[in-house]
């Protein structure tokens, strides 16, 4: 009678642990599924940030070497963004004059002494040529169209 109550026990003990083990695996299992989803999530997004950046940089780098001043810079900008092909990765201007930057609608204007469109902003010397091109965002880098980040 005493070895078979004590072989229950055991028998008892090793399914508490086996089944603890096993929902503590399946908990663990769906943590690394969710991390794996959220990090690539981001990296979607971060991806989707490049090539946006990117592709209004080749639509707007060149208007903005050409130009010979702010003003001429955004007069250029506006016929280049009327006559951009969305689908070759150009942009178009509203009828309300807005930027339709994909999701991203953006009137330029001036900031910090740099005029922005969209993501990007543009820094012009006294001369009107083109000194500098910043990001939408700094990750601390000196940049001049982020004051803060200048030293």
């Amino acid at each position: 009678m005493v070895v078979k109550d004590r072989q229950s026990r055991f028998l008892l003990a090793l399914t508490v642990v086996l089944a603890t083990l096993l929902v503590a695996s399946n908990l663990w299992w769906l943590y690394v599924s969710i991390d794996k989803a959220v990090t690539q999530s981001y990296s979607l997004v971060e991806r989707r940030t490049a090539d946006f950046a990117l592709r209004q940089a080749l639509t707007l780098l060149p208007v903005a070497f050409a130009a010979r001043d702010e003003e001429g810079f955004l007069a250029a900008t506006e016929q280049r963004l009327r006559t951009a092909r969305p689908e070759a990765g150009g942009y178009a201007l509203g009828e309300d004059g807005r930027v339709d930057l994909g999701r991203v609608f953006a009137e330029p204007y001036e900031k910090n002494g740099c005029i922005w469109i969209g993501t990007l902003g543009f820094r012009f010397d006294q001369e009107g040529s083109l000194q500098h091109v910043s990001r939408g965002w700094n990750s601390g880098e000196v940049d001049p169209c982020f004051p803060s980040s200048v030293q």
